[in-house]
């Protein structure tokens, strides 16, 4: 979706030439649009990872064994998410605009919104479920704007930690 996004962007940067075959774009985003959707409907694919992803919520929540998660991607998330569920505050994260210029914060940041995100979908659901009543695919169809949001951080966590 990002690398869809930024071709539309640069096409409409480039206002009307944009258009032109000349410019290369238009074969490029006709080409590239279909990638993010190419295996069905999109918003499956944030709620799988979610789902995975809220195991280690729990996971952490209740000091449970994180040896199975180390060899995994989302053990990055722990540290963050160990301070969230603890009621910690976040050390290492920018302190000045400087500090927006080192890779390292960025990462931890970036890590950070991440784990926040997801804390708060596994909230969100956990109350639509207790306080309110609803059934967990209740709970789950009033989670789902968050559980994109909290994906797509995710995602950008990773890109920015691998990258």
């Amino acid at each position: 979706m990002t690398a869809a996004e930024g071709m539309e962007d640069c096409r409409k940067a480039c206002g009307g030439h944009g258009f032109l075959q000349s410019s290369g774009l238009p074969e490029l985003v006709n080409t590239y649009l279909q990638s993010p959707t190419v295996e069905g409907d999109n918003h499956m694919l944030p709620q799988q990872v979610v789902k995975v992803l809220i195991k280690l919520v729990q996971a952490v929540a209740n000091g449970d064994d994180l040896s199975d998660y180390k060899p995994c991607d989302s053990s990055g998330l722990i540290p963050s998410l160990q301070n969230i569920c603890s009621g910690k505050r976040e050390t290492g994260l920018a302190r000045s605009e400087d500090d927006l210029l080192d890779l390292e914060c960025l990462v931890d940041a970036f890590r950070h919104r991440a784990a926040r995100v997801l804390a708060q979908v596994a909230e969100k659901l956990e109350k639509e479920v207790q306080s309110q009543g609803k059934s967990l695919p209740q709970a789950w169809t009033a989670c789902q704007v968050d559980m994109a949001r909290a994906s797509r951080s995710y995602a950008q966590f990773l890109l920015l930690n691998n990258f």
